[in-house]
């Protein structure tokens, strides 16, 4: 279990970096035209280590990694299972034919998106993997909105001062999310909604905005992942005092502090 008030980092294992380069050697040479069947190296990556430990082959993960790692399947499931869900809704009504390539492309994204900002909230608590998910999709944004208006791109310094400030959001909640999460958490869900309404999900047929929905997740994705994680803390540490009835005050007060522990820890480490 997670001790309050301790810093973890996260120990990067020998199994963990040759599944990395696995998924990224995989992914690479699948993108590259070398051939699709390359992805099925990038799912022993994904998955491999996973299933060694199940069958107890590999033991390298203490119990605060495991509960994490577990944790982070099971929101994995969640998303997968959601977007399943709705894939099947749509492939009904709409054609399977015309969502197969982007059904699919999504199914396999948005649970390894899930697992990996989930295992990165559980490693360093909320409020410190929110102002690092923020600050560091938002650097990437930030990159590919100059970069995608300059050179043979350029379109004029409208688009050029303009299209930048989409990753403001990013970087003001970054900022303010140790301070003020609750407001932090409205400011990002805010902003999902409104960027929602801005590529056209809420208008646009399901076909269209279907095929956009990866840069969606990614875009998207951050920002209600951050904001929904500042707004589940809030509600779990205003609900902690008022366990009066476990008869132990001093358990409820140690609980009722870990949120604030998370954001303590913020200042002995500089982001």
């Amino acid at each position: 279990m997670r001790q309050t008030g301790a810093v973890r980092t996260i120990r990067v294992t020998t199994p963990t970096w040759i599944a990395g380069g696995l998924m990224t050697v995989g992914i690479l040479l699948a993108v590259s035209g070398a051939g699709w069947w390359f992805l099925l190296l990038a799912a022993a990556g994904a998955l491999g280590p996973g299933l060694l430990r199940e069958f107890g082959i590999l033991n390298e993960l203490d119990e605060f990694e495991q509960e994490v790692h577990r944790r982070a399947g099971y929101h994995a499931y969640l998303a997968g299972t959601l977007v399943a869900f709705l894939l099947t809704a749509l492939s009904r009504s709409e054609g399977l034919t015309r969502l197969a390539d982007s059904a699919i492309t999504l199914l396999l994204i948005v649970p390894l998106f899930t697992w990996f900002l989930s295992s990165l909230f559980g490693y360093w608590g909320t409020v410190k993997a929110a102002r690092r998910i923020l600050l560091c999709f938002g650097s990437l944004w930030l990159t590919f909105a100059i970069l995608s208006n300059t050179g043979s791109e350029w379109t004029g310094w409208t688009a050029f001062l303009l299209h930048p400030l989409l990753s403001a959001p990013f970087f003001v909640a970054a900022a303010t999310a140790r301070r003020w999460p609750v407001a932090t958490s409205v400011l990002l869900m805010g902003c999902a909604a409104g960027f929602c309404y801005l590529f056209g999900i809420f208008s646009d047929s399901p076909i269209q905005w279907l095929d956009r929905m990866v840069v969606v997740i990614l875009f998207i994705g951050p920002l209600f992942a951050c904001g929904s994680a500042l707004l589940r803390l809030h509600y779990h540490l205003s609900g902690k005092p008022h366990r009066h009835h476990s008869g132990n005050s001093n358990s409820v007060h140690q609980e009722s502090r870990s949120g604030a522990d998370e954001a303590d820890d913020e200042d002995s480490d500089s982001d």
